[in-house]
């Protein structure tokens, strides 16, 4: 059985302790993180800040984000479980944004563990495979992160200290996908079952499973898409909040994008409460007060760009729910059960 499912989706009574310490945890990182944008800030300015929006660019943002980011990410996902199995581009961009949704109502990201279950159960690729597959989506979102960290120390005044950081965190990065590039081109085989070392042979087939994801790393051609189709996502990403900037009249230049998509970025690799209610807030608040931006301007921009990736995402994910034909409770319990019964 795989341990990895999130307290939310867990069955009634275990880890009682463990939910009690991740909510304490979260409501502290969202308090801290909400003190930090919204201290000496009136509500007047943020309203005002509010009627600075444009239309269009913000209908491109949405669309730029939801249908072209959304697509790719949805190809992406595809490739990697495509030795597995496969799944088809519209259950793919269905169950991403199903795991949107879940992350927005659950705490510490566990709506990627929520959307691998409903992948699994769609398509019966083994929980721990698509699980494999995921680990290698966001390690290539941390490498894509790091370039682009990279490109704004190099082109937005930043301190000593942090540029040396950024140029230590690309590295290990780089050596990180490396290493996984050459696991994937090995041949795994899983041990008989009847070994008299059953524990031994629990966590070797575990690990072989998880390994299976990363097949479409195997070849030459494979690490080529995928490391394009990531490319495309972030590319995508810069895009979407450049044309956010544009609708809230807000300076729009390569080192403004950088630095907030950098930020939002690394902010978001911690799991942290539902939405990334707080440290969203002050990862947006940092970059723009980092780049001249006074500070109501920079938390009404906070809120909108929050609003606009709540909002959709949470809407969207539940219209994919009901075109699956599953009510979120349905949808926790079939995702249970696939994630326990995983060998």
């Amino acid at each position: 059985m795989v341990s990895t499912s999130p307290d939310t989706l867990a069955p009634q009574g275990s880890g009682r302790g463990r939910r009690w310490f991740i909510g304490t945890m979260g409501a502290a990182l969202s308090v801290a993180g909400l003190w930090y944008v919204f201290t000496g800030i009136e509500f007047d300015e943020l309203v005002v800040s509010v009627h600075r929006v444009r239309v269009l660019p913000l209908l491109a943002s949405l669309l730029t984000y939801w249908v072209g980011l959304l697509t790719v990410r949805g190809l992406l996902v595809r490739h990697l479980l495509r030795p597995a199995g496969g799944i088809g581009l519209g259950k793919a961009c269905k169950y991403i944004l199903v795991g949107y949704m879940a992350n927005n109502v659950l705490p510490f990201k566990a709506g990627e563990i929520a959307r691998s279950g409903g992948i699994a159960r769609v398509t019966k690729i083994r929980f721990s495979t698509v699980l494999g597959s995921l680990v290698v989506e966001r390690l290539l979102d941390v490498v894509m992160l790091g370039l682009v960290g990279l490109a704004a120390i190099g082109v937005a005044p930043m301190p000593r200290a942090l540029q040396n950081a950024a140029w230590v965190s690309a590295g290990l990065f780089v050596v990180a996908f490396t290493l996984f590039v050459l696991v994937a081109r090995r041949s795994w085989q899983e041990k008989a079952h009847d070994s008299s070392n059953r524990i031994q042979v629990l966590v070797w087939n575990l690990l072989v499973r998880l390994m299976a994801g990363l097949r479409s790393l195997g070849t030459v051609k494979g690490a080529v898409i995928a490391v394009s189709l990531a490319t495309a996502i972030w590319i995508l990403s810069l895009a979407s909040y450049l044309l956010r900037l544009m609708s809230f009249d807000l300076p729009s230049s390569v080192a403004m994008v950088l630095v907030l998509v950098a930020c939002v970025g690394f902010a978001s690799i911690f799991p942290s409460t539902p939405g990334y209610l707080g440290v969203y807030h002050a990862a947006v608040v940092f970059a723009l007060t980092t780049l001249g931006v006074d500070k109501g301007t920079a938390a009404g921009f906070a809120v909108f760009c929050h609003l606009t990736d709540i909002i959709p995402g949470s809407l969207l994910g539940a219209l994919a729910l009901t075109m699956e034909g599953l009510s979120w409770r349905d949808f926790k319990r079939s995702t249970q059960a696939v994630i326990e019964s995983s060998p």
